[in-house]
Formats: structure tokens, sequence, C-alpha cells
């Protein structure tokens, strides 16, 4: 009995984990797509932000489940490096905008939306 339970809680914990992948993988294309449409650009303090008007509900998850992702790096981040997870934030915003492609946009701390 206890083997069948627990080979059924991890079946259960593989399936979460391949659709957690499988979820995480089609919020990156979202994503992707918002960013070279304009609707969704990269911030200065490290995290995706919504451009001009008011994108759909997928976009808007999809950010915020990526920026989710984002926030646990950054706190991952500071406390190997004994510093802040804004400044890790700040820092890999930085690293974000100068790796966005042409005519994407993004948003440097205290600035507006600017199209590179």
């Amino acid at each position: 009995m206890r083997k069948t339970m627990l080979l059924s809680v991890l079946a259960a914990m593989v399936a979460t984990s391949a659709w957690a992948a499988i979820d995480l993988d089609a919020d990156t294309l979202t994503v992707n797509d918002a960013k070279v449409e304009g609707l969704l650009g990269e911030q200065g303090d490290g995290y995706l932000g919504a451009v001009r008007g008011d994108p759909d509900a997928a976009i808007m998850g999809a950010a915020a489940e990526i920026n989710m992702l984002r926030r646990n790096d950054y706190r991952k981040a500071a406390a190997g490096a004994g510093s802040s997870e804004q400044a890790e934030a700040e820092k890999a915003g930085r690293r974000n905008i100068d790796a966005l492609p042409a005519g994407q946009f993004y948003k440097p701390a205290g600035g507006g939306w600017t199209r590179k």
C-alpha cells in the first residue's frame, strides 16, 4: 500500500514538473513575441513591463511568471554575493537591456520607454 502511494506521488510530481517546463516554454515564447510586437519591454529594474496599452491576460500572465522566476534568481544571487536583491535585479536589467535586439523597447531607471 505504501509503495503504491509513494509511486503515485512520484508520478504526480514528475507530471507536474513536465507541465511546469512546458508552461515556461510557452511563457517564454509568448513574452518573446510580445517583445517583438512592442507590447512588452525590458526595464532597468530587471523586470518585464508593458510598453503601451493593455496587453491581453495571456501576455501579462506570462510576463508575471517570468518576473517571478527572475525575482527568485535575484534573491539567490544576492544571497550568494552578499548584496541586495535590488542591486542584483538592476545589474540584470542592464544586461537584459544591452542584449536586446534593435527595434525592441527598454525603460532605463527613471526614464521612459525607448526603442533600441
